[in-house]
């Protein structure tokens, strides 16, 4: 079932509050900052945003939202030819 327009706009906050509340800073090397940005636009968009597993925000969401959360319909996890996950480099 599609998401409603308050919906999308409640998992956009909770996504960035938990984001903001996991990090120091979004400047750092990590690349969360970026990454919050894509996915904040993947949710407003209603399309995703593919990463390795290990991805710093791959691991914050997976800590924070259960795996039935919407915020993982967001989120692909890239996998190699064998269709295993890719780790971060």
């Amino acid at each position: 079932m599609p998401m409603t327009t308050a919906q999308r706009l409640d998992l956009l906050r909770e996504v960035y509050n938990v984001v903001a509340g996991s990090v120091e800073s979004f400047e750092h090397d990590d690349e969360v900052g970026p990454d919050l940005a894509y996915l904040l636009g993947a949710i407003l968009n209603g399309t995703a945003c593919t990463w390795p597993e290990g991805r710093a925000i791959v691991a914050i969401l997976r800590v924070h939202f259960t795996d039935t959360s919407p915020v993982h319909g967001f989120v692909l996890i890239e996998k190699d030819e064998a269709g295993t996950p890719t780790e971060r480099p």
